[in-house]
């Protein structure tokens, strides 16, 4: 999604937490539940959660839905200033995404109470690349990776993210993109699955500040990544984005989602000279057509994982 600026990004960034509600796996969360609170030395410590490629916070909110423990540290890790910026304010605002009583304890930290429990959240802007190089203070017992491994290099990053997290400790890594994007209506003739295939190989080749930058099995390499780094699976399963209309309208702002999507797909083609450039035009006028209608539908494979730290 680089292709668009930091205000288009965070409407889409919004626009999206309704869908990735929707496709989160409910095996690995009911997981996640069962194995929290972990077994502590001071029973009244707070858990400690660190979240990598915070966004403006919707993995946070979710959190607090779920009632991970009653009392939460909670780090939140975000490169984009103008993200940090703006979860700040989400969560500083007594009327925002908690709808409860916050108190600001600094700049960068905030306490909010509700009958979920007494949590800190503090927001940080730092890269992640920079911040696995720096010595941890104190481990955290839950990291959490929501939509953003497939951004990453895996092979260099998990290792790193394991030295965040105590032994025993557990990474929550959610929505990782597994490849195969899908748009139906199907059009007539081969174009879309070699665009499609075309999308993928970007992802492959992607590289941001000379470093690789993610993969299209970004899934099935975490998985194979696990047992080298000594790290037990607890659970897994598919979180797929489906996006479909609903008696002839899109719920919510899926509309703005989908048309970021196809915004996104066409802008990384562009440039492709394995990409029949008059064509790809011709496709991104017709799905634009379908989605104003409320006829496209859009699906894409994710996976979602609970790993736990050697002890």
């Amino acid at each position: 999604m680089t292709h668009f600026d930091s205000q288009t990004y965070i409407r889409y960034l919004i626009a999206k937490q309704s869908i990735d509600d929707r496709s989160l796996n409910g095996h690995v969360r009911l997981h996640l539940a069962r194995c929290l609170p972990l077994p502590r030395t001071t029973s009244n410590r707070p858990l400690k959660v660190v979240e990598i490629g915070a966004g403006i916070g919707t993995m946070i909110n979710r959190a607090i839905k779920w009632r991970l423990a009653h009392k939460v540290h909670y780090t939140a890790i975000e490169k984009e200033s103008d993200f940090v910026q703006v979860l700040r304010q989400r969560f500083s605002d007594p009327d925002g995404p908690t709808g409860c009583r916050t108190e600001r304890i600094d700049a960068d930290k905030v306490r909010i109470q509700g009958p979920f429990g007494v949590w800190t959240v503090t927001a940080r802007c730092a890269d992640i690349y920079d911040m696995t190089t720096q010595p941890v203070s104190e481990a955290a017992d839950l990291l959490v990776a929501h939509a953003v491994m497939d951004l990453l290099d895996v092979e260099r990053v998990l290792p790193a993210l394991c030295d965040l997290v105590r032994p025993g400790g557990l990474l929550y890594l959610s929505l990782n993109y597994n490849g195969n994007t899908r748009f139906l209506p199907e059009q007539p003739g081969p174009f879309e699955a070699h665009a499609m295939r075309r999308y993928d190989v970007s992802m492959d080749q992607r590289r941001i500040d000379g470093r690789p930058s993610g993969h299209s099995r970004t899934g099935r390499r975490l998985l194979a990544a696990l047992a080298p780094l000594g790290l037990s699976l607890v659970a897994a399963g598919s979180s797929d984005w489906l996006v479909h209309p609903i008696d002839g309208r899109y719920p919510d702002d899926d509309q703005f989602f989908l048309e970021v999507i196809v915004g996104t797909i066409f802008k990384t083609l562009k440039n492709d000279t394995a990409v029949d450039q008059h064509a790809l035009k011709q496709w991104r006028h017709i799905r634009r057509d379908q989605i104003r209608s409320a006829e496209l539908i859009y699906m894409a494979h994710n996976l979602d994982l609970l790993i736990r730290t050697p002890p």
